[in-house]
């Protein structure tokens, strides 16, 4: 639960019985499936961003790119959102990396042009 900051479960301190236990189960295996859907969801963004920001030669620009960027995926949280603010991380350097190539387009075109109007 903590995690994947969700709320625990409290338990009482009598003994349980057997439906209260088949939800306590039931609930253990749907955060479990959860915990695998999210961990395997920040593998892959965790993937993208360190080539993106590779590809930016990005710097460590917060604390939250730096963890994400630089850090093992264990240390990451995996919280709904802690996993909205990376694919929006991951969007930005997505927007980042298509302007410079744009740029790169236009420099490359201009260039062209110059040089056939000096040849």
């Amino acid at each position: 639960c903590d995690k994947l900051r969700m709320k625990k479960t409290e338990t009482r301190m009598h003994v349980p019985s057997e439906n209260e236990i088949a939800v306590l189960d039931k609930r253990i295996k749907d955060l479990k499936k959860l915990y695998e859907e999210r961990l395997q969801e920040m593998t892959e963004l965790k993937n993208e961003i360190v080539l993106l920001a590779n590809d930016l030669e990005t710097s460590r620009s917060d604390s939250f790119a730096e963890l994400i960027i630089y850090e093992s995926i264990e240390a990451l949280e995996l919280g709904q959102d802690d996993i909205t603010r990376a694919i929006e991380f991951r969007d930005d350097l997505k927007r980042k990396n298509s302007e410079i190539i744009d740029q790169i387009k236009s420099l490359r075109f201009k260039i062209h042009e110059l040089w056939t109007k000096l040849n």
